[in-house]
């Protein structure tokens, strides 16, 4: 069992008021940047009161769930920030997410209003809630004087709603409360010593936690917030273009990200960064060697599920040592437990559950699973007045063990849930998507890596009497309404039934080591390359060794060949070293084949060549 220091944070306080304090020391100093346009700290608040009261005229109240759905864009934060000023709550919806996905959300929290995109608006056709256009809400009154409105939330109030993969097939929405957003936010200001010299880039997906601190951080600061362009946080390209064109001193990424980075980053390059935050999957001590060879900035290794306020445990990373998850924040405590709920002596493998400020109140309209993973705390005794904070604990199905020093290494999961590219996915849910399939009777995935990536492999068992063709068909059709990319499996096994161990169960270990035959490869015959230089058969080649050196032809789509972000990454720079001229992410993902990609290289060599000459 490992206590926290209890520190008062500014209990009665929320981000809100804690951004007016900044407005009011520094009303003209940045705020915001995002591409050519910034924000003064006086603009920003007053662009704030004027979406709060546009949003007050729309009726919305203090309880309210608003949801948006927008791209990254100079008014985001000014968004937020009105929501949480009203009391109302905050539920992001990642744009990339598939459109039956947002609409199960959308059903379940049932939110008052809906604010996306003017280009989006389209897409929520059949949707019956109330829906507005970013550009409406932001649309000032033409001769509507300047205003101030004070902010109206308590810290005990619910601030955000964010859903993560869930069991049941469904994704489930953690229902966060101020006070613990308050106490993440105001540490990491405090321990990590931000200031308003610090420039703060935003770049995390509005649906991830991270994204909080990310926006929240700089404006309680008095720092500089620059928001990225959307799908920039997927180009490590321009990741390193923002850190340096703005002298960034802040950033987070997922470990797998991270590696990418590092991957592009050109001798010298980022060295303004002087805090780099690593959250979302386990860092291995091999990365943080690299970064350190490649970075003189702090590594920082952050831990803590989505239940539990962002955050929960810290760790400094150093050179050549171990790379643990740390210690508790202020007013955060961690047990490590084992099945009898008994306190685990040092060296012992056990249970992670979590209490303190940060917990969630549970699951929105899930009451029987919040029972089940928020359980009454039976150590209250510890925290007298205090108790109250420390009521439930969080059972996060994570194992650790207490190291001798008092910090907590990270062993794994008891559960079959995984994190992939940061990415938190219950494997449940990709099981209930497959089954949903007419033609399967049963499917189990499982998490698999090799040396480039990690990665879901599927393993189903078929009707008697299906269709190849048609399985194939309605496969990829249910994963792709139904789930986003990161949630697809990149190999697919048939099988007649699955292994099972001595007393019944699945055995997946065995699973695991099946030869894996893939079925939702392209089956066109080998054709020519369309140019007969070199480049069609070139880029095919390279698309293959970061694919299983499967056989490619330029009429392939790269996500029907079980591609991923991380792989387009590391794709990109491939052909980025072999032609001489960039390729985007977003060109490898957008591209309707992999002839597409030939094409969009093959014009900027010309281009190249002939500016050249």
């Amino acid at each position: 069992m490992y206590f926290s220091t209890k520190i008062n944070y500014l209990k009665n306080e929320t981000v809100c008021s804690l951004f007016e304090r900044q407005v009011e020391f520094a009303p003209s100093s940045t705020a915001v940047v995002f591409e050519n346009e910034t924000l003064s700290y006086s603009k920003l608040n007053q662009r704030v009161n004027e979406i709060a009261l546009k949003l007050i005229e729309l009726g919305i109240n203090a309880g309210n769930i608003v949801a948006i759905h927008i791209e990254r864009s100079i008014d985001l934060p000014a968004i937020v920030l009105a929501i949480l000023k009203i009391g109302a709550t905050y539920l992001p919806l990642d744009v990339e997410s598939p459109l039956i996905r947002l609409k199960n959300m959308l059903l379940d929290a049932a939110p008052r209003l809906l604010v996306t995109d003017e280009s989006h608006i389209e897409k929520f056709k059949t949707y019956t809630g109330d829906i507005i256009s970013k550009e409406k809400i932001i649309k000032k009154s033409v001769g509507k004087p300047s205003c101030y409105l004070n902010s109206t939330p308590s810290s005990k109030d619910r601030a955000y709603i964010i859903y993560t993969s869930g069991s049941t097939g469904e994704p489930k929405g953690v229902e966060s409360m101020h006070m613990g957003l308050t106490n993440r936010i105001v540490w990491m200001q405090e321990h990590y010593e931000i200031t308003p010299k610090d420039v703060i880039l935003h770049k995390t997906p509005l649906s991830f936690d991270v994204s909080l601190w990310e926006i929240f951080l700089p404006l309680i600061a008095g720092a500089t917030l620059v928001i990225a362009p959307s799908f920039a946080h997927k180009e490590p390209t321009k990741i390193i273009q923002l850190i340096n064109k703005y002298l960034v001193t802040t950033i987070h990424f997922v470990p797998a990200m991270l590696g990418v980075f590092l991957e592009f980053l050109p001798p010298t390059a980022c060295s303004s960064l002087k805090n780099v935050f690593s959250s979302g999957e386990a860092l291995n001590d091999s990365l943080a060697d690299i970064f350190f060879k490649k970075l003189k900035a702090k590594l920082h290794n952050l831990y803590g599920p989505t239940e539990a306020s962002i955050d929960v445990t810290y760790h400094e990373c150093k050179q050549h040592e171990k790379v643990n998850i740390g210690k508790p924040l202020p007013n955060i405590a961690i047990y490590v437990l084992n099945d009898s709920l008994i306190p685990c002596k040092k060296g012992e493998v056990g249970e992670i559950y979590i209490s303190g400020i940060g917990l969630a109140s549970g699951y929105l309209n899930k009451p029987s699973l919040t029972a089940e993973r928020f359980l009454v705390n039976p150590f209250l005794r510890q925290y007298g007045a205090k108790s109250t904070y420390y009521a439930h604990m969080y059972k996060t199905g994570d194992l650790g063990t207490m190291l001798p020093n008092g910090e907590i290494e990270y062993v794994g999961r008891v559960d079959h849930q995984v994190k992939i590219n940061g990415h938190r996915i219950e494997l449940a849910e990709i099981e209930a998507v497959l089954k949903d399939v007419p033609l399967i009777k049963e499917a189990i995935v499982l998490k698999k890596s090799n040396d480039v990536e990690v990665y879901l492999s599927a393993f189903l068992i078929p009707s008697n009497d299906y269709v190849r063709e048609q399985l194939e068909k309605s496969l990829k059709e249910n994963l792709r309404d139904h789930l986003p990319v990161y949630m697809h499996p990149k190999e697919y096994t048939f099988l007649d039934r699955f292994p099972l161990t001595q007393n019944g169960k699945i055995d997946r270990e065995h699973l695991s080591g099946l030869p894996v035959k893939t079925i939702l490869e392209t089956h066109k015959p080998q054709i020519k390359p369309y140019n007969e230089i070199s480049i069609g058969s070139k880029v095919c080649e390279i698309f293959s060794s970061f694919l299983g050196n499967k056989a490619i032809t330029i009429n392939d789509n790269y996500f029907d060949l079980g591609g991923s972000s991380i792989i387009a990454m590391k794709i990109s720079l491939k052909l980025r070293k072999e032609f001489g001229v960039p390729i985007s992410l977003k060109a490898i993902f957008t591209s309707n084949s992999i002839g597409e990609v030939c094409q969009i290289l093959e014009t900027r060599s010309t281009s190249n060549n002939s500016h050249g000459q």
